[in-house]
């Protein structure tokens, strides 16, 4: 549901804009964060397939000697239509497949006004792929190429056509980030498909990577104001680990395990709905996040739920916070009475035994009868277990 592989992409776009800004001199170019994931970065050519980068360092400083203009995070859905990507030596997860559609990607423009994208790929392989022997043909969907997963990232760059570098101008247009905000909270919090309760922004100024137990922040300034854009991410993160606390196959509490076929559609597309603007907003945060500053002005409303009684999910207040009686005084009587009703139920059961231990001294029959009851009792019980 939620992919946290953006972090790099986001990473080497700060770290390309800070060497073009000349905030960054060799040897210290690679981004904290890039440090930190420790990913294996390799670009390949389109066409010959030959390999020209394999470090960010290298692939940094030569697009700078190349007279790289600008450089933009772009969701991939804005370029690229759902259809088959064809290539002799490279294949496209990211186009050919629906599920990795939704990723951002780096675009470069260069002076002599040529743009590329950065596009994620993998190797073909030549080995031809069978059945398994033990396995049922219409069962076999083929093997998962370990180049998909992390620590392994391997690129080419992709020219981008007229139509494409239009729609990539129009991305990259500055926004209105107060009016940005608010509408990603009603698609977030009004929807009747979110389970909880619409929890308020909670402002911050930085980004951090949480990776072996360390938080790497994405920017080192420590003197930064709150910003919006960030705070923005933070929600949305917070919202995706609601969701996946929510669907979770061992959260037997939860409704969802109880949506019909047809809320179960509409509720997978509301997720797909808030991961194709989670996209949206990490790349405009990284193009425009300077202009998203935080002032005493900024403030969202969140969203009022004219929601049917029965909603699609059955809302989930926010668990209550407890809290102690302000005058414990109040509890004092029914303590008392409690109290006084175990005394007297103590002294009517001492005044019984202690007759009946009388009578027993008094009358050799009444002790027989005693003895006898006892037995039958006794019987009776186990005769039950």
């Amino acid at each position: 549901m939620y992919d946290q592989s953006w972090h790099f992409i986001f990473a080497l776009h700060q770290q390309i804009n800070a060497y073009l800004r000349h905030d960054t001199y060799y040897p210290y170019i690679e981004h904290a964060w890039i440090k930190r994931l420790g990913t294996i970065f390799l670009v390949r050519d389109f066409n010959t397939g030959d390999l020209i980068y394999d470090s960010t360092e290298h692939f940094t400083v030569h697009l700078s000697q190349q007279e790289l203009a600008t450089v933009h995070l772009v969701p991939l859905v804005e370029l690229f239509e759902s259809q088959p990507f064809h290539h002799p030596i490279l294949d496209f997860p990211c186009l050919n497949h629906f599920q990795q559609r939704n990723q951002a990607i780096l675009i470069l423009s260069f002076k002599n006004s040529e743009t590329y994208a950065l596009l994620p790929c993998i190797e073909k392989i030549k080995t031809e792929i069978t059945v398994p022997s033990n396995c049922d043909p219409r069962d076999f969907l083929g093997f998962e190429s370990d180049q998909n997963h992390s620590p392994y990232a391997l690129f080419t760059l992709y020219r981008l056509s007229i139509a494409q570098v239009e729609s990539v101008k129009a991305f990259v247009q500055p926004i209105e980030w107060q009016n940005y905000a608010q509408n990603l909270q009603d698609i977030m919090f009004s929807a009747q498909y979110y389970p909880y309760e619409a929890k308020p922004l909670q402002a911050t100024n930085n980004l951090y990577l949480y990776q072996d137990g360390y938080d790497t922040p994405l920017i080192q300034d420590q003197a930064l104001s709150d910003n919006l854009a960030f705070s923005l991410i933070k929600q949305m993160q917070s919202v995706f680990l609601d969701l996946e606390s929510y669907c979770h196959p061992k959260n037997d509490s939860s409704p969802y395990h109880l949506l019909s076929d047809e809320e179960y559609k509409l509720f997978n597309e509301y997720q797909t709905t808030l991961g194709t603007e989670l996209i949206s907003l990490i790349c405009r945060a990284a193009n425009d996040y300077p202009q998203a500053g935080m002032t005493n002005k900024t403030s969202l409303t969140l969203p009022c739920k004219n929601l049917p009684v029965e909603s699609i999910t059955g809302k989930i207040p926010s668990p209550p916070i407890p809290q102690e009686p302000d005058d414990l005084s109040e509890d004092k009587p029914s303590v008392i009475k409690s109290l006084f009703s175990l005394i007297l139920f103590l002294a009517v059961v001492f005044a019984v035994m202690y007759g009946i231990f009388l009578l027993s001294e008094q009358f050799a029959f009444i002790r027989f009868l005693l003895v006898v009851m006892t037995v039958i009792a006794f019987l009776a019980i186990v005769a039950r277990k």
